[in-house]
């Protein structure tokens, strides 16, 4: 896992997403835009993706002609649209129509931050559970300044007595000094699969720290991992 600086691409992901559609003159059905993961054959070319309801859905046409790692899976902001037979009925297959960029590595621990750890604020549109991974969405105030984004890990604290591990997870975001002119989105996705070795068949309670216009705040989560991986 690369553990460099992440960066949000804070205003083309949305506008991204729908270009690519429009340009090569798609009409949309009925789809959904959500957080997905995709996983890549030997080829590089989207096989299979996972919805945050925990469903693993075949892919039967990849309109954006996305190729990653072969290999690999991935997570990105997608159109995508469920297909169902004629009497309504699911049938485990997908089309995607676009993705787009989303923020997502496995938080490194607070004692291999170099330099200052940065905290400038956000504010936070929406935080939830899914498939293994903490999702949020924030808004910063930015003007043409790159922002960085990584996830930090400030301690594991295991209760062998209540048989819970609790994960103190926060946000690094370094603003640049850019100038707080208008208001832009990054989507951020925190894998967690990591820590099912860690809790050893404890409980998993989430706390994750972040900074915002309004002073600090402390999101709690359970973490029940799937079954999915």
């Amino acid at each position: 896992m690369n553990r460099t600086y992440y960066i949000a691409l804070l205003l083309g992901t949305c506008v991204g997403l729908l270009g690519s559609c429009s340009k090569d003159k798609y009409e949309y059905p009925s789809v959904k835009l959500e957080l997905i993961t995709i996983e890549a054959g030997n080829t590089g070319r989207i096989q299979t993706f996972v919805t945050d309801d925990g469903e693993r859905l075949t892919v039967a046409e990849d309109k954006s002609q996305t190729v990653i790692d072969p290999d690999s899976r991935m997570r990105v902001l997608s159109n995508y649209q469920p297909l169902s037979s004629q009497n309504g009925t699911l049938t485990g297959e997908g089309v995607i129509y676009a993705v787009g960029s989303v923020v997502s590595a496995e938080p490194i621990p607070v004692s291999e931050i170099e330099g200052d750890l940065k905290t400038d604020p956000v504010t936070l549109q929406s935080i939830w559970m899914g498939a293994d991974y903490l999702n949020l969405v924030v808004l910063v105030k930015a003007q043409s300044g790159v922002h960085y984004f990584r996830f930090v890990e400030d301690e594991i604290v295991t209760d062998d007595e209540e048989g819970v591990t609790h994960i103190y997870l926060s946000l690094y975001h370094d603003a640049s000094n850019d100038t707080e002119a208008y208001t832009q989105k990054a989507y951020l996705s925190i894998p967690l699969r990591q820590y099912v070795s860690v809790a050893d068949g404890r409980e998993i309670q989430i706390c994750f720290r972040l900074n915002t216009y309004d002073g600090e705040e402390c999101r709690r989560f359970e973490y029940i991992p799937s079954d999915l991986y």
